[in-house]
């Protein structure tokens, strides 16, 4: 692939004569000026004191030369030649090197405009590079990325060339799937400043080596390139697209100018006039073919013979106008001591026979024609002629107030000029009659063109009116999606206000549910805590019952013992005297009584105690009664009310659910609805852009075929004038005529 190190050159010729060779060696970036009368390659001046990495040079319609480089220390200059001599430098931008790889400079000039275009990559990926534009506005640089490109570490070289209405074109290669190399095209509209969409370029060849373009003066676009077809076999294939200007141009069928088992590599062309001159690497040398009407048709391929010397590719840049004479391109050469040769000379012995001085041999021959920027030419060019006009007689001094007395000359000599002056006069008769003629057909030639001119003007306006019309049309379309959509977005705030309302009411019910589940959860502690007090109330009742029944049954003994030591004191007493055990009797009796008043006491309390014991059951049935119909109920309550927050939430949910779904079924149809109304206004701009291009662009040519005739009505009318004044000659000049009759 070519990278870099191919050593370019460029040649520009300036209109001082001169011509600059500018190029790297070594890293450094020098240059020449070589002029017609020197003899020999002059010294090499240094132009950057930094090592340059890449670089390319213009040459601009003012002869001033500029030049943009990029240095090692990623710095990107711009230099511009000054007219006392000089250079007028300035640092644009400064890149960085460590992180990304910079390749292919390129840079193109416009009346106002300065495009500089370059390809990147990250040092971490060398298979994704993106091509960047950044054009000078006159007032500011507007940068954006034209391309992507996927390749190795030796990119592929992109090339641009530029049509009359001052459009950029834009081919270079990449490999979408990763293995062959694919072409591209883009075109740039230098009017509205918009690139276009990628097209692919069907080339007859399995993988592109390399690839390059060039456009002519009559807004041809030619592209040639290299790969492999079957068998393995070399191609070299030619392409080109007409009227580049237009934005119907369509690729013309592909021309096959080699095939063969020599490996081609790194094409490029040179035009001059209708010849153009295609060649390639082959080898370790060069070769190609030509054609002499622009392509339509190619001679066969043969070899170049290169001179001994230094090898390398010239890109001719050149100011100088010459006519109708268009020469742009890049061509191979050889550097010597003696200077640079263009091996045109041996590609004639090549393709012509010997002694014949071909139409190659004007068109290419001239290019560099002195001493020291070709061998072949023997004497440095000193004076150049100018061509006069077609139909402009020369000056005779026909007319002039002149005496014709012939004082020192012979009557011999005299009479043999008059001869030759009234033949000169016949002749001049005779070309005058025919530019009348001429000048008559040009005439009606350009009413005709006039009157197509007005029918163009009347299609362009009606297509301005349809213009007008879709314009409008798509206003109100515009307009429509807009109250559409300010509609949708009136409901779409409704339908969220009254979501968000439902949401409050579902919020506020939740923490109803939850205060109200918080008191059940404390009445249902504090009856807990109830419960588990009478429990141990009815505990401690039990144990007190208990231990009255323990105590009535050690009272009963008691009594029981009592009783029997009564018994047993009144048998005794029976025994024994009355008098001595009186008074223990009395006091056993008043014993006796007091525990019967115990006794009975004791009976009162066990009544008492049964009863309330009695109570308590019956109170704590009535407990365990009330207890299970408050759970009955509180179970109840929470089941109902469970029951209701979940129809609560489950209809909630379907509401939401039957919300979400309407809201999706209105943005399905609304965005259906913005699609098709969007695709119809693409579809809409489309046209009117399409409209638009052509207008514009039939509107350019119509300007240039306005301002051609006008040049033309204007040459037309000096040469009427011109004849005009022939005439008045012819008629001043009559008594030459009558003197060479007698």
């Amino acid at each position: 692939m070519v990278t870099f190190a191919r050593n370019q050159h460029y040649l520009a010729r300036r209109r001082t004569g001169e011509l600059w060779h500018i190029f790297v060696e070594g890293g450094t970036l020098g240059y020449r000026v070589l002029s017609p009368v020197c003899h020999g390659l002059p010294v090499v001046r240094s132009l950057v004191e930094d090592p340059v990495l890449d670089f390319d040079v213009g040459l601009d319609p003012g002869d001033y030369i500029h030049l943009v480089c990029l240095t090692r220390e990623g710095q990107l200059k711009y230099y511009i030649t000054k007219p006392e001599g000089g250079w007028n430098i300035a640092a644009l931008a400064r890149f960085d090197l460590k992180s990304q790889v910079f390749r292919c400079l390129t840079l193109k000039l416009f009346p106002g405009r300065v495009h500089i275009f370059w390809a990147t990559a990250s040092v971490t990926n060398y298979f994704l590079w993106a091509i960047q534009h950044s054009c000078w506005l006159g007032n500011e640089w507007q940068d954006e990325q034209v391309a992507e490109i996927i390749a190795g570490k030796n990119l592929p070289p992109f090339y641009l060339a530029h049509d009359s209405q001052g459009n950029l074109h834009l081919v270079y290669t990449s490999a979408p799937g990763g293995k062959n190399y694919e072409a591209f095209y883009r075109k740039f509209n230098a009017s509205f400043g918009l690139w276009s969409h990628t097209e692919k370029i069907d080339l007859p060849v399995e993988s592109i080596q390399g690839i390059y373009c060039l456009v002519d003066n009559r807004d041809i676009l030619h592209l040639v390139c290299t790969g492999f077809g079957d068998r393995d076999r070399s191609r070299v294939i030619y392409r080109q697209r007409r009227e580049v200007i237009r934005g119907t141009a369509r690729w013309e069928k592909q021309q096959m100018l080699y095939q063969g088992r020599q490996n081609c590599l790194q094409p490029f062309l040179f035009i001059r006039d209708r010849y153009l001159q295609s060649s390639w690497r082959e080898g370790n040398g060069y070769a190609g073919c030509r054609s002499n009407d622009l392509g339509e048709t190619w001679e066969q391929a043969q070899p170049f013979t290169l001179r001994q010397g230094k090898s390398a590719l010239f890109t001719y840049l050149t100011g100088v106008p010459s006519g109708r004479s268009f020469q742009a391109g890049t061509i191979c050469g050889v550097i010597t001591a003696q200077g640079i040769s263009i091996p045109f000379n041996e590609l004639l012995e090549v393709i012509e026979p010997p002694g014949r001085v071909s139409d190659m041999d004007r068109a290419f021959g001239g290019l560099l024609n002195t001493a020291p920027f070709s061998d072949s030419a023997t004497q440095p060019v000193t004076q150049s002629t100018t061509a006069q006009p077609a139909g402009t007689a020369p000056e005779t001094g026909y007319g002039e107030d002149r005496s014709c007395t012939g004082e020192g000359e012979p009557v011999t000599e005299m009479v043999l000029r008059v001869e030759a002056l009234g033949k000169e006069l016949n002749n001049l008769m005779e070309e005058w009659k025919m530019e009348k003629r001429t000048l008559k057909e040009s005439l009606t030639e350009l009413e005709k063109n006039h009157n197509e001119l007005r029918e163009v003007l009347a299609s362009l306006q009606e297509k301005i009116d349809q213009l007008c019309k879709g314009e409008e049309k798509g206003k109100l379309l515009l307009g429509q999606m807009e109250k559409r959509l300010a509609d949708f977005k009136q409901r779409e705030e409704a339908s969220l206000s009254h979501l968000g309302e439902k949401l409050t009411e579902l919020s506020q019910r939740q923490a109803d549910m939850e205060s109200l589940i918080s008191y059940l959860r404390e009445e249902m502690g504090n009856f807990r805590q109830q419960q588990d007090e009478l429990v141990s109330s009815w505990a401690c009742m039990s144990e007190s019952h208990n231990n009255l029944e323990k105590g009535l049954g050690n009272l009963y003994s008691r009594v029981d013992g009592l009783a029997g030591s009564m018994q047993q004191v009144e048998e005794t007493l029976k025994k024994q005297e009355q008098k001595e055990w009186l008074p223990l009797l009395e006091k056993l009796s008043e014993d006796v009584m007091r525990l019967d008043r115990d006794l009975r006491a004791v009976r009162e309390e066990n009544e008492q105690l049964v009863l309330a014991q009695r109570e308590f059951q019956e109170f704590w049935q009535q407990a365990q009664i009330n207890n299970k119909r408050s759970q009955v109920a509180w179970e109840k309550q929470w089941q109902e009310l469970r029951e209701h927050v979940e129809k609560e939430i489950n209809r909630l949910i379907g509401d939401l659910e039957r919300y979400r779904e309407e809201q999706e079924r209105q943005i399905t149809a609304g965005a259906q609805a913005l699609l098709r109304q969007e695709e119809s206004l693409k579809d809409i701009l489309e046209s009117l852009r399409t409209v638009r291009e052509e207008t514009g662009d039939s509107l350019d040519s119509l300007a240039a075929r306005l301002d051609e005739l006008d040049k033309g009505v204007a040459e037309l009318a000096g040469q009427q004038q011109q004849l005009q004044s022939e005439q008045e000659r012819w008629r001043k000049a009559g008594f030459f005529q009558r003197l060479f009759g007698s």
